[in-house]
């Protein structure tokens, strides 16, 4: 299941659920800094976020009620969780609003770009 797909109030606790594990994730800032300078495609951001955020991933996997079992159809789910969040505006703006830690991580990154744009 994706985000976009929850509905009523059993999709609202299933998103209030997932804030922890998202916040979690993105609020690691040399991940987030890794996925924005090097410009990946969302599979190699989905393995380095599968190594380093296992168990987080594996939450959000479970809460979504994925149960992929080969390496690819993990790496395949956690790159579409990771796009759902990242490209999809009433997504991200929800994850955005509830979780402390990715709005500090975003923060962040928005004062870097404007840092690289005056300096260029």
């Amino acid at each position: 299941m994706r985000f976009s797909e929850l509905k009523g109030m059993e999709g609202i606790d299933l998103l209030t659920e997932c804030v922890p594990y998202v916040d979690e994730i993105f609020s690691d800032e040399e991940f987030i800094s890794t996925i924005k300078a090097k410009d990946m495609a969302w599979i190699e951001a989905a393995t380095i976020a599968y190594k380093t955020h296992n168990e987080s991933i594996t939450a959000i996997m479970n809460v979504l009620g994925e149960k992929p079992e080969t390496a690819i159809e993990i790496l395949s789910v956690t790159a579409s969780i990771m796009a759902e969040i990242f490209q999809k505006e009433d997504i991200r703006a929800f994850f955005i609003s509830q979780c402390k830690k990715m709005r500090y991580a975003i923060s962040a990154m928005a004062n870097t770009e404007d840092k690289q744009s005056k300096d260029s």
